[in-house]
């Protein structure tokens, strides 16, 4: 069977692995959500710094720039295309949309979202896979998660150097109940013990001064027993040593007979 700090340490080791994957999913929600906010109004702010007219007319896309990973098209009511990014593109069954605002739409590449600015030039269609924001969260959360598994290690030994000194009062209690035996059954100390040792020690006491009453009683009975067994001795060392005395056969007969009844006697006060 295990020792009570093993499995302390046992449990405690597990509350907090459970405590991490729960900070970890935590930490990847929370993270998701707030990528999604600001990722929702980095679409519509590109999505309104578009100018249809001025991109059209020298076709090309004047907001494309180095580590731009946004992708942005445009197009008339009827969805004629004015222009769209290269790298990164949209996919080519991803629809086009003639609504304002923000929407998920689906793809062969995944789950989109986009923004859609509607003027009276046409329609600005700012998208980003969601798959990008899933990776960013998990990667800011495992950056989050690699102090706190360097962090275990530490938590554990300094738990286990916390129990060892906890569980220190039950190895000295345990010390004291070692050096008793039936000539030493005084109570144990009770001073600047723990309280939840205290009932413990409690019990050991008052089953230690049972265990006293109990062997004193025993060595008084002996003691009485041998008080009343030695006149019945004595006198049948008597017989005895009249009977080896005899001087003729009657009165040797006389003393072992008188032997006899004494040893009888003797018995039945045994």
């Amino acid at each position: 069977m295990r020792s009570i700090r093993s499995n302390l340490v046992l449990w405690t080791v597990g509350a907090l692995a459970i405590g991490v994957v729960i900070v970890l999913a935590a930490t990847y929600v929370l993270q998701r959500k707030q990528l999604g906010t600001l990722f929702d109004e980095e679409l519509k702010q590109v999505a309104l710094a578009v100018h249809l007219r001025e991109d059209w007319q020298d076709r090309r896309l004047r907001i494309a720039r180095p580590g731009f990973f946004l992708s942005v098209r445009a197009y008339d009511p009827n969805g004629r295309v004015y222009f769209e990014t290269a790298l990164p593109s949209f996919p080519p069954d991803l629809p086009q949309t003639f609504e304002e605002g923000h929407a998920h739409v689906g793809s062969s590449e995944g789950a989109w979202r986009i923004f859609t600015h509607v003027t009276d030039e046409g329609v600005v269609q700012v998208g980003q896979p969601l798959a990008s924001r899933d990776a960013l969260a998990r990667d800011l959360s495992l950056r989050m998660l690699m102090p706190m598994l360097l962090l275990i290690p530490l938590l554990v030994a300094l738990i286990a150097w916390l129990l060892q000194r906890g569980l220190e009062p039950l190895r000295e209690t345990s010390l004291l109940v070692s050096n008793r035996d039936a000539a030493r059954l005084d109570p144990l100390p009770t001073a600047n013990v723990p309280e939840e040792l205290r009932p413990l020690i409690e019990q050991i006491n008052a089953l230690l001064g049972r265990l006293d009453a109990s062997l004193g009683a025993q060595r008084r009975f002996l003691a009485d027993a041998a008080h009343e067994l030695r006149s019945p001795v004595a006198a049948l060392s008597l017989q005895v040593q009249l009977a080896a005395r005899a001087q003729s056969d009657a009165a040797r007969h006389a003393a072992l007979a008188e032997l006899a009844r004494g040893t009888e006697r003797a018995r039945r006060l045994g």
